[in-house]
């Protein structure tokens, strides 16, 4: 059985539609996501944090979208699985991005109270500005334990990644492992490589975008 090596769409989505149950449950009328690694989870789109503010918003019906600055608008259509992807032109600048956000949640219907993994973005590398809360003058209620058990729970999909994961990770381990033995701080990379590649061979017929022999310090291919 062959295994992905990324995440299907289909797969975000149920994981969007756990955390739309749980929207409804407690009667809010969104959620914002502030964290880059909540954000992944839900959306696909892997970003740094930085000064710039980002962020997962979610309606009670269902519409999904980024927030993000210009710098990372077509990553983040082009990375993503939202519908929609609302930007600010920089930080720091006028107007403040919250209040674009502001703006953008009011459009998609997120007027009542809101969950959040924070109240605001978080104040790293510079970045200020007003909580959450306080941006849309209403309660903000705190989802993260939510979010940390859905994310706790693996599914077979994530279990099956896990395991390849595994084979390759122990695959490159061993040919490092050999390297450093047959080196000894003596023989020199092209005898390694002349000398053993089966590792090598693995990891390059399976991800030939991946230069085995140059990441492992094996030298050359002869």
């Amino acid at each position: 059985m062959e295994t992905s090596i990324s995440i299907s769409n289909a797969e975000y989505r149920n994981r969007v539609d756990h955390l739309l149950s749980r929207i409804e449950s407690e009667g809010l009328s969104g959620a914002v996501l502030f964290d880059n690694y909540y954000i992944l989870y839900y959306t696909g789109f892997a970003f740094v944090p930085t000064e710039r503010p980002m962020a997962f918003v979610i309606s009670a019906k269902g519409d999904r979208a980024l927030f993000v600055p210009r710098l990372e608008a077509e990553h983040a259509r082009s990375h993503s699985i939202v519908q929609r992807v609302d930007h600010y032109l920089e930080y720091p600048y006028k107007p403040h991005p919250m209040t674009v956000l502001k703006e953008m949640l009011l459009d998609m219907g997120i007027d009542g109270e809101i969950g959040a993994d924070s109240d605001g973005y978080p104040w790293v590398l510079g970045y200020r500005g007003p909580d959450l809360s306080e941006l849309m003058d209403t309660r903000v209620h705190r989802i993260t334990a939510y979010i940390e058990e859905q994310m706790m729970i693996k599914s077979e999909a994530e279990v099956n990644l896990i395991r390849e994961s595994v084979k390759w990770g122990n695959l490159a381990h061993r040919a490092l492992h050999f390297a450093y033995n047959k080196l000894d701080g003596v023989v020199p990379p092209a005898h390694v490589v002349h000398g053993r590649r089966e590792p090598v061979d693995a990891l390059e017929q399976v991800h030939e975008h991946l230069v085995a022999p140059v990441v492992l310090g094996l030298g050359e291919p002869p």
